[in-house]
């Protein structure tokens, strides 16, 4: 957990409010796999920041009526990242765009997970985590503030 705590403690210093560590389950790995056990997170308004195994992971979960064609614009420059459906997530590993883009009409969030190596540099996550809010809100895109999680129903 001390790379989690190593990071809240930045983001704290460099004023974003950020909520407690906790320990949550239920989580997937970036195959797909159910994580046996709890994971550690931390919420921002923006997004849930969590670690397992060599991996830590930026999820932000964004509200369906809000998408548009300006997201995969601004997203096009970052490599690390996939965009799921909220509910059936599982089910859209390899979904096309196009036919992603007909799920999410149906749902009231999808979601979208970034990867990074947990050996990465600290500031660099800090500002590698302001470059795609700002990327992600530069589009248009309305996000789920992560502080007030229990407000989304899954």
């Amino acid at each position: 957990m001390q790379k989690i705590e190593q990071l809240r403690k930045l983001f704290l210093g460099k004023g974003e409010i950020v909520g407690k560590i906790e320990e949550t389950f239920g989580n997937y790995n970036k195959n797909g796999k159910l994580i046996e056990g709890g994971v550690p997170t931390t919420t921002t308004e923006f997004c849930e920041i969590g670690n397992y195994d060599d991996i830590i992971y930026f999820t932000f979960v964004i509200y369906s009526d809000s998408y548009n064609k300006n997201l995969s614009e601004h997203l096009k420059r970052f490599s690390n990242f996939k965009i799921y459906s909220f509910k059936n997530f599982l089910e859209d590993i390899d979904i096309k765009l196009s036919d992603f883009e007909e799920k999410i009409k149906k749902e009231k969030y999808f979601q979208i997970n970034f990867n990074f190596s947990i050996v990465e540099d600290n500031e660099t996550l800090y500002y590698k985590y302001i470059e795609i809010k700002d990327k992600i809100l530069e589009s248009g895109i309305k996000i789920v503030n992560q502080l007030k999680v229990d407000l989304v129903k899954k």
